[in-house]
């Protein structure tokens, strides 16, 4: 009987930003990010400013002033949130885009799942598993496990009816096959004396 543990919202949030923050390209397009939103804001407070000095503080300016302000700093600050939205799942990539991530672990055997955001299906879920014999290698990178195996993966568009998406469960997994997993758990120290144990007992 295995144990199953469930990813930490919070730290997969930290562990990204963590990673991220060494991704030269990534930093661009955060940065790009903010400036448009603080753009958002001064152009808010500009053309309010404009409109209220214009009509000589009289409150038909301010509302007027408020009003445009709001809806034109809205622009560049819309653009700049989706901006670094998606540099972060671009960048982010493949941790960004999985959820409802868990990790089961036997003593012969590994099975980590998630959700991908991109799947249209509320109860999708993507399996992979792999025995502890075939596992070739475990690499500790940071933040981030990889296991190097035969291993499977298992598609479901429903994983409570077992509805496979057979299309995306055609990818071949080899001896030199890697697999990462963001250890974003809160038993991290526990599941990798698990998975090195695991592998040693096989020799």
């Amino acid at each position: 009987m295995g144990k199953r543990y469930i990813g930490n919202k919070t730290l997969k949030k930290a562990y990204l930003k963590s990673w991220l923050s060494k991704n030269s390209k990534y930093l661009r397009k955060k940065r790009l990010s903010n400036f448009l939103k603080v753009s958002g804001g001064i152009l808010t407070v500009v053309i309010a400013l404009i409109f209220i000095v214009g009509s000589s503080f009289s409150s038909v300016g301010f509302v007027t002033g408020i009003g445009a302000g709001v809806i034109i700093g809205f622009i560049p600050y819309c653009i700049g949130v989706s901006v670094g939205i998606k540099a972060m799942y671009e960048y982010g990539a493949p941790f960004s885009r999985e959820e409802k991530e868990y990790l089961l672990l036997s003593d012969d055997e590994l099975e980590f799942g998630s959700s991908s955001v991109d799947n249209k299906y509320k109860e999708s879920m993507d399996i992979y598993s792999i025995s502890a014999n075939a596992i070739s290698a475990i690499n500790i990178n940071g933040d981030i496990l990889t296991i190097i195996g035969k291993g499977k993966l298992t598609s479901y568009d429903d994983i409570t009816e077992k509805r496979i998406n057979w299309e995306n469960s055609q990818r071949k997994f080899y001896s030199n096959t890697p697999y990462p997993i963001l250890l974003a758990f809160d038993e991290r120290e526990e599941i990798v004396e698990r998975i090195k144990k695991m592998k040693e007992r096989q020799g």
